[in-house]
């Protein structure tokens, strides 16, 4: 048989290749469309904290300082207005609420291991 010349189809052909195969290649890949998807939900934390700060500052009357009226469990004034030893009351209560509340936790935790224990112990009689 005989071939035709149709000329240098392909240099053309493969020319075309390389073009779709650079496209392909130029797609973004999915680490970076990741990358672009964070960047709003920072954006949006940043606002959050930018309108609570807003917040704090034109709640403020006139400007001033915020005011240091906080009370303790008992109603007493804690800070610059109230006595260091009422201060030193609250913050002792706070702690030690706080470590009934983790002795509590600890307590579940070890009665609900018990009561598991329990259970397999009477599986295997």
């Amino acid at each position: 048989m005989k071939r035709l010349n149709l000329g240098d189809v392909s240099r053309v052909v493969q020319e075309d290749v390389a073009q779709q195969e650079q496209r392909a290649k130029s797609t973004t890949p999915n680490g970076k469309k990741r990358r672009r998807k964070a960047i709003p939900e920072d954006v949006k934390a940043q606002r959050t904290e930018a309108a609570e700060h807003a917040r704090e500052m034109f709640g403020q009357k006139g400007g001033a300082q915020k005011s240091q009226n906080q009370r303790d469990a008992r109603g007493r004034f804690i800070g610059k207005s109230g006595s260091k030893a009422a201060a030193e009351d609250a913050r002792a209560e706070r702690a030690e609420k706080a470590r009934r509340k983790e002795d509590d936790e600890r307590l579940n935790a070890e009665s609900g291991l018990l009561k598991k224990l329990s259970k397999v112990a009477e599986r295997h009689r």
